[in-house]
């Protein structure tokens, strides 16, 4: 028997292949980890963009329904002008009160969009 031999069930291999068989499997099997948990923070880093983006949706539907309403709002005060002088002045305010409201969402929206956030 040769010392550079191994037998295994009959069969004899070189000493060197069955080597190389190890570390290439060895190989393999780091190469896959890697891959695993490469794709795992890809899938989480997803997650959270789709979390974020959806957030954003939201804020901007809530801005644009606070501007429609500071629109109404806006148009019922140039309509009630003709009449009393304080139904104006309490339609102004709770469109300026509903336009501050569409620019918080609108800021908000926008900070969420930055890099790093």
């Amino acid at each position: 028997m040769e010392l550079n031999a191994v037998k295994t069930a009959g069969n004899s291999r070189p000493f060197a292949v069955v080597m190389i068989r190890d570390v290439m499997s060895r190989i393999g099997q780091l190469v896959g980890e890697a891959i695993e948990r490469r794709a795992g923070r890809l899938v989480a880093f997803e997650r959270r963009e789709v979390r974020r983006a959806g957030s954003i949706i939201a804020l901007l539907l809530a801005a644009s329904v606070f501007a429609c309403a500071a629109t109404g709002f806006a148009a019922a005060a140039v309509l009630s002008a003709l009449g009393e002088r304080y139904r104006v002045l309490g339609a102004s305010l709770l469109a300026a009160g509903f336009v501050v409201l569409a620019l918080a969402a609108v800021w908000l929206a926008h900070r969420r969009t930055r890099p790093g956030q």
